[in-house]
């Protein structure tokens, strides 16, 4: 898994970013998360509860679509 992970990544946050807008990705994501696979699951790791709470709500639809596409 360790060499297809950077490229399920890779498209799961290009699909993400395009889904979502490149404004919205920036403020919501880039810089805050970091992404990991673990098995056939993409993990996104938040700074706070804050973030984990709001990224649920308005972006959880986008999130679960894009990491369908990416595996």
């Amino acid at each position: 898994m360790d060499t297809v992970a950077p490229g399920i990544l890779a498209s799961f946050e290009k699909d993400l970013r395009d889904a979502i807008g490149e404004p919205r990705y920036k403020m919501w994501f880039q810089g805050h998360t970091k992404f990991s696979i673990e098995e056939y699951e993409i993990l996104i790791g938040v700074p706070n509860r804050f973030y984990r709470d709001w990224l649920d709500t308005p972006y959880r639809a986008y999130i679960e679509g894009c990491v369908a596409r990416a595996f």
